[in-house]
């Protein structure tokens, strides 16, 4: 019976694998290689940077990833963008430094504390006054 249990669980394992590719197959054309965009979709390059620096968010990206997908898509500065999984800011940030409007939002309790903290930073180079906390939901903030 364990034998049966194993066998059946790497069927699955198997399967998912076999969806996977096949999702992979289909959306291919969508996908580009960024070997340049390594280092960028890591935490790490913001350790150096004011404000950015304040708060170590292990699912989080650089500055400069924003800023290049910024500039490489040519998004306009009149329109907002939406970042939904908001986490500890950066977007929001870098979009505040670059001149764009930006909302993001976060269904983790952790970003109600740490918008509130970019707020108190007050930095010369930002306005981070807009914050919009909506309870029992998402958890929104923008600028």
């Amino acid at each position: 019976m364990k034998t049966a249990i194993l066998f059946k669980t790497d069927c699955k394992t198997t399967d998912s694998t076999f969806e996977r590719k096949q999702l992979e197959n289909k959306y291919a054309r969508y996908f580009e290689e960024r070997p340049d965009y390594r280092l960028l979709v890591t935490y790490v390059p913001n350790k150096k940077l004011p404000v950015y620096n304040w708060f170590k968010y292990k699912e989080g990206f650089s500055r400069q990833l924003v800023y290049n997908i910024l500039r490489e898509w040519k998004i306009d500065k009149k329109e907002i963008i939406l970042d939904p999984f908001a986490g500890c800011g950066t977007t929001l940030l870098a979009c505040k430094e670059f001149g764009y409007r930006a909302a993001g939002l976060d269904i983790l309790p952790i970003v109600i504390f740490l918008p509130n903290n970019i707020v108190q930073t007050r930095d010369k180079f930002f306005d981070v006054k807009k914050l919009l906390i909506v309870k029992g939901g998402s958890n929104i903030y923008g600028n």
